[in-house]
């Protein structure tokens, strides 16, 4: 880690926030934008959601959440756009309705997340 372990307290965390930043923009890529990496730990968080549960969760629009949905995401299309994605998660017909999609973990969306935790421990 960055800060060797010099870094105690409250201040400790922040740059294992900044460490885990970092971890994510490395692996998703350098241009990504922090609602991404939101919807990416919401989507981490409670594993099956669907794309509205993620929306609401993270308090926007659902166009600008599925938008970010979809760029981390593989093998999605939209409205007949087919969309590479980011390959961190993916999103899968729900059981209970079929017009509904549940976001998941990718394993690449796995590893990263499994990754970002080791920071904090």
């Amino acid at each position: 880690m960055g800060w060797n372990g010099k870094v105690k307290g409250s201040n400790q965390f922040i740059f294992q926030m900044s460490e885990a930043v970092a971890l994510f923009r490395r692996e998703a890529g350098a241009q990504v934008p922090v609602s991404q990496l939101h919807t990416f730990l919401i989507a981490s968080g409670v594993p099956g959601m669907s794309i509205t549960e993620v929306c609401e969760k993270a308090g926007v629009p659902s166009g600008s959440k599925t938008q970010n949905i979809l760029s981390l995401a593989t093998g999605n299309s939209r409205k007949g756009y087919e969309r590479s994605g980011k390959k961190l998660l993916s999103l899968k017909k729900s059981p209970d309705d079929s017009r509904k999609k549940q976001v998941e973990l990718t394993p690449e969306g796995e590893i990263l997340r499994d990754k970002m935790e080791a920071i904090f421990s």
